[in-house]
């Protein structure tokens, strides 16, 4: 029996990107969806990240809610990183709330569903899942030797440890043909799990167009300076491919639509080049005498530490350096830490920023009795604080041009009112098109806030950067076809598949039932919503060390740390 609804999510997947290659017959499948069907770009989160991101998709709220606003906790604290696996959501996601109702899923390689939920069908977890889980990252765990001896070994994230700088041509293609067939084995694990598993609701996501297009989206923007240089057509058609493996899996779902299923189609938040000018907030606070830096012993020792580990990693084999990093983890645990904070002097300090939401930037107060070291009163002080920092911010000209650089200026309350937003920062910066924030650490006594981006000197790290808007289509018997969709948002997808199920979404959940997809009917729920359903697999279970620096690596490969 086919399922009732099957989602696939593409991670980082644009229409940008996308539309140009439909049209030139590319994605002929994806192409289909989006004609035949519904389309709309869809509105991630906010920070738009992946693990916010797809966990409001799976929950239907946003992160004051669930209380995941990235992989890691943002902001300074005692404790150094926490990094966040599915055990810190805080609101059920879909598949459970379905499973509470004698509903079965299958869901496959969503981000930030480690450890797996106990739900009725099976779950195998995303890139938050160490790579010493072994079977744990899947419920049943008997699942994992299972698809070993049918498919093959399952891979929860390529091990690109020794290609994170890609200087030639040759190393480009080599990372792009690792992605490539992982993920071509990840699909073939897809397609026996179809095969094999009756489920109400699938949800299988890749991740490796996200991996490509923060890689590789100089070779492909279709605006890209690169374009006819030697060896660019070529990694720009190896990359195009992998997407290509995602529209066959497609193809290969269409034919359930004919038997009632409904095919959803959707990215957590779009893709586009990093920009021509680059951010530093940390240069910025600095620059308006909010930020002081350590100087004597301390600044000398951080600028050591940073310098004897970056060489470690140069300079050692990888064997021997991953061997030195679990050998020591505790002692580098507090190194990450300090590397991250410890140039600041905080006695000196008023605000500061993490730099860790993407396509935004963070400004946080140092408050007494909220941060480790704060000085700024609360109450009247941090909100005059804040108040002055904004109108700053919105009066921030570039400096070469003279232009109006801020986009919008959000004090967290303007955002985020429920039970966690003071896990969100107290001001997010979004930037007008032509800059992207960077973490690039200020050098003591610079003002050095706004600067060129070379993006062709780029090219051996990263060349894109996530955008606001993601995909979304939806094909099936039910599907008005030819629907043009405005204003959907990724909280709008969980109650959505719920209304597809026949179940009513809870009153809690942010997102709303996109009815104007769907004929008449099509989302009535058969009655109450169900209640009581555990929001994760038990409390908040901390990764080991041991864990949490295999984590770090990951997260640092992929360029989010």
């Amino acid at each position: 029996m086919p399922p009732r609804v099957i989602v696939i999510g593409i991670d980082g997947a644009s229409f940008d990107l996308l539309d140009p290659w439909m049209d030139q017959g590319l994605l002929p499948n994806l192409r289909r969806v989006f004609t035949e069907g519904a389309k709309g770009p869809l509105e991630a989160t906010i920070p738009i990240n992946s693990a916010p991101s797809w966990t409001s998709f799976a929950t239907g709220v946003k992160p004051d809610k669930h209380g995941i606003f990235g992989f890691f906790r943002l902001g300074h604290s005692r404790e150094g990183r926490v990094f966040h696996n599915a055990s810190y959501r805080k609101a059920p996601p879909f598949w459970s709330l379905a499973s509470a109702k004698g509903l079965t899923a299958g869901v496959a390689n969503v981000p930030l569903t480690y450890p797996p939920d106990d739900i009725e069908g099976y779950m195998i977890s995303g890139m938050d899942a160490p790579p010493s889980a072994g079977p744990k990252c899947m419920r049943p765990q008997s699942l994992f030797q299972e698809l070993e001896q049918a498919v093959g070994p399952y891979v929860v994230e390529p091990d690109i440890a020794t290609r994170v700088v890609l200087r030639t041509d040759k190393e480009r293609e080599e990372f792009i043909d690792t992605i490539a067939a992982i993920e071509k084995k990840r699909f073939a694990h897809f397609d026996y799990l179809a095969r094999t598993r009756d489920v109400d609701v699938l949800v299988a996501v890749t991740t490796a167009t996200d991996r490509l297009m923060h890689r590789f989206m100089w070779y492909l923007d279709p605006k890209s300076p690169g374009r006819g240089a030697p060896g660019f057509d070529r990694i720009r058609d190896k990359c195009i491919d992998v997407f290509r493996l995602a529209d066959d899996f497609v193809g290969r779902m269409l034919p359930l639509t004919d038997d009632g299923a409904t095919l959803l189609v959707v990215s957590d938040h779009g893709f586009r080049s990093i920009a021509d000018k680059g951010i530093s907030m940390e240069g910025w606070l600095h620059g308006q005498g909010m930020l002081a830096f350590a100087g004597g012993r301390a600044g000398r020792t951080h600028g050591l530490l940073r310098g004897l580990k970056h060489r470690l990693r140069r300079m050692l084999p990888e064997h021997l350096f991953m061997s030195l990093r679990f050998r020591f983890e505790g002692v580098i645990r507090h190194m990450n830490s300090y590397e991250r904070y410890g140039n600041i002097d905080w006695a000196g300090t008023r605000a500061y920023s993490d730099d860790e939401l993407d396509a935004l930037s963070s400004v946080w107060i140092n408050l007494k009795g909220r941060e480790p070291e704060g000085i700024v009163e609360p109450g009247e002080a941090y909100h005059a604080l804040r108040e002055e920092l904004r109108a700053k911010l919105l009066a921030q000209t570039d400096p070469l041009t003279g232009v109006p650089m801020t986009e919008a200026v959000h004090r967290r309350e303007e955002l985020f009112t429920a039970e966690y937003a003071h896990l969100a920062p107290d001001l997010i910066v979004q930037w007008k098109d032509g800059y992207s924030p960077h973490p690039r650490r200020t050098p003591p006594g610079s003002t050095d806030f706004c600067f060129p981006m070379d993006r062709k000197k780029l090219l051996p790290l990263a060349s894109g950067e996530h955008s606001r808007y993601g995909i979304f289509g939806a094909i099936g018997n039910n599907v008005r076809p030819g629907t043009i969709v405005a204003g959907a948002r990724i909280i709008d997808l969980a109650p959505t598949i719920l209304g597809l199920l026949g179940l009513a979404a809870p009153d809690s959940m942010d997102g709303r039932m996109l009815t104007e997809v769907f004929r008449p009917a099509t989302l009535a729920a058969d009655g109450p919503a169900p209640t009581g359903v555990a929001p994760g697999p038990g409390g908040e279970q901390a990764f080991s060390d041991e864990e949490a620096e295999e984590i770090a690596e990951r997260l640092k490969n992929l360029g989010y740390m």
